[in-house]
């Protein structure tokens, strides 16, 4: 459970410390008319091993998501997935994952993490659209003043291909 200030803040949306805690807090709040998306806490990994783990976990949330029925996507952060290793590892254990989300019809939505990821965020988002348009979106941070342009070209991009 998160601790200090964070944690007081963030304790409401927090469904719990295991897998079996998260869906069945999906459970209760699709009862509720709530739709959920799953965060694997944890990001700024920074050994193989630990990236390694974060793709096992998730590919884990996916499958129970499959398997109860939840009405959930689930949400990533580039630096869980070895963003501060190596770029092309972090694309390839994050394409794990999608690949695996589109197999279950599923959503992966990349989470906007600080200034230095921005651009390699938007351009994985971008690659694995191209495999993937339908089981992946991303975050877009308001405050950025390179955010208008990254919206308009994003929702450009999405209808051309709905057209086409």
């Amino acid at each position: 459970i998160p601790k200090g200030v964070v944690g007081l803040v963030s304790k409401r949306y927090i469904a719990g410390e295991t897998l079996e805690q998260a869906v069945a807090m999906c459970k209760d709040l699709y009862t509720q008319g709530a739709l959920c998306t799953i965060d694997h806490l944890g990001e700024a990994v920074s050994s193989t091993e630990e990236v390694e783990e974060t793709v096992k976990i998730y590919l884990q949330v996916l499958d129970a998501i499959a398997e109860h029925q939840l009405n959930s996507t689930i949400s990533i952060k580039p630096t869980a997935f070895g963003a501060v290793l190596s770029e092309e590892f972090c694309f390839d254990n994050i394409h794990k994952v999608v690949k695996r989300a589109a197999e279950l019809n599923n959503l992966v939505t990349i989470d906007m993490e600080n200034h230095p990821y921005t651009d390699f965020t938007l351009n994985t988002y971008e690659r694995l659209r191209q495999e993937f348009p339908q089981h992946i979106g991303t975050v877009l941070q308001a405050y950025l003043k390179r955010t208008s342009d990254d919206a308009s070209k994003f929702s450009k991009a999405i209808f051309e291909s709905y057209r086409n």
